[in-house]
């Protein structure tokens, strides 16, 4: 009987022992998991961190954007403005050069205009003789 005692003791002191080391692992494990939620929360929140940080730069590319759009849109109004101005300035010149240089008739036939030198040199003249009067 004493050796069967001393057997169930023996096996009672086995048991008490893989059970304490089954705790251990046990405990080793759960500190395992632990870290690894952790770790895991950690990451999510890095991960959060990090895209709104991206999504804060993507509002503030796109608004930039905008605004360079705006931009182009005014200089390339400016540009069509002074385009038009300038093609109103090109028409008065032409206006003005019209009538200061009055476009001479054309003749139906050039051959019978034959201008005579002396004729013009005469022409020149009454101009000169005109404007001395005019100027006295």
């Amino acid at each position: 009987m004493e050796a069967h005692r001393k057997a169930l003791e023996a096996r009672v002191e086995k048991l008490i022992n893989e059970k304490t080391t089954l705790d251990e692992v046990n405990n080793k494990l759960l500190d395992k998991v632990l870290e690894e939620r952790q770790r895991t929360h950690e990451c999510r929140i890095n991960w959060s961190t990090e895209y709104s940080k991206q999504e804060r730069k993507i509002r503030e590319q796109d608004m930039e954007i905008r605004e360079l759009k705006r931009k182009l849109m005014e200089i390339t109004e400016a540009e069509m403005n002074m385009e038009l101005r300038l093609m109103n300035i090109e028409l008065r010149i032409q206006e003005l050069n019209d009538h200061l240089n009055p476009p001479v008739p054309a003749l139906a036939n050039d051959d019978e205009v034959k201008e005579d030198p002396e004729e013009v040199l005469d022409v020149d003249e009454e101009i000169e003789e005109e404007v001395d009067v005019e100027d006295n």
